[in-house]
């Protein structure tokens, strides 16, 4: 299992990935680094409020990469779509500048936020989104409220990594 985590995907597949991503539209291509950087599925109303687009719109990109064989739909759960290959996120990482990594947490921690009481999203994973694109005053008091949550649900570990990052945000 340790040799498996440890697992480097290989120049070549990178760069056949990178070649297909060519062929997207920016838009679909922006879905596409959002399912990867958040590293959940999401539904279609949690994408509508990351993206700002329409329905419709939302709609036609999110079938270009299902047919592209990018993300899949969850069909016990309607309006859920997930990315096919977590691959895709080492993948996709690797491309982003530091910059655009950023710009993209902070989308998704944006809408996450909105849907936040609809969605039953942790504060924790809100929290996270804002400290990787570098915001650390919306992202303090999320990862406090979520240190609070697992330090109440006794899983004291969660909550001691949710306290040490903000520590490190403070100083």
């Amino acid at each position: 299992k340790k040799k498996l985590q440890s697992f480097k995907i290989p120049q070549e597949i990178s760069s056949l990935f990178r070649h297909r991503f060519s062929h997207l539209d920016a838009e679909s291509l922006d879905l596409l680094k959002i399912f990867a950087l958040s590293g959940r599925p999401m539904s279609r109303e949690i994408l509508e409020k990351i993206t700002s687009s329409s329905s419709e719109i939302l709609i036609d990109r999110l079938n270009i990469l299902k047919k592209s064989g990018y993300i899949g739909e969850d069909f016990s759960k309607q309006g859920w779509f997930y990315l096919i290959h977590t691959s895709l996120n080492e993948i996709i990482e690797n491309i982003l500048e530091k910059n655009e990594k950023n710009i993209f947490h902070q989308k998704i921690a944006s809408g996450l936020l909105s849907c936040c009481q609809s969605a039953s999203i942790p504060h924790g994973e809100i929290g996270m989104h804002f400290f990787k694109g570098g915001n650390k005053e919306n992202a303090l008091p999320h990862l406090l409220e979520s240190a609070k949550q697992s330090a109440l649900a006794y899983s004291h570990h969660k909550a001691l990594q949710y306290y040490q990052i903000c520590m490190d945000l403070i100083s």
